[in-house]
């Protein structure tokens, strides 16, 4: 394989990890801005139940649903990010072979 070749596929790497991570940062914006509607909307309906004396607390089954959620949420964004950053210090790795002068056979 010529040497150039490895600092053209060290950037497709750098790229694509660059974009999983951006995806993930991404990702984390927009859940944030959710979080926040979500807890609007839950301070809301607290304020109703308290008007109707009712109680505030969640059930055990809704506590576990949501943590279940979150845990499987933040396993995919870990993976996602742990992809990106594999993928970008392979590219700088391919990059760093296709610039090292007299490594490989040059075309």
């Amino acid at each position: 394989m010529c040497q150039q070749w490895y600092s053209v596929i060290g950037l497709i790497l750098d790229v694509a990890g660059f974009f999983l991570i951006v995806r993930k940062w991404y990702w984390a914006i927009n859940l944030q801005g959710g979080e926040k509607v979500r807890e609007i909307g839950e301070m809301g309906e607290r304020a109703a139940r308290r008007r109707r004396g009712e109680s505030e607390s969640y059930g055990k089954d809704d506590q576990k649903y949501m943590w279940q959620a979150w845990l499987a949420q933040y396993n995919t964004r870990r993976r996602l990010f742990i992809l990106g950053a594999i993928l970008i210090i392979a590219g700088f790795i391919g990059q760093m072979l296709g610039s090292w002068p007299h490594a490989f056979r040059s075309c």
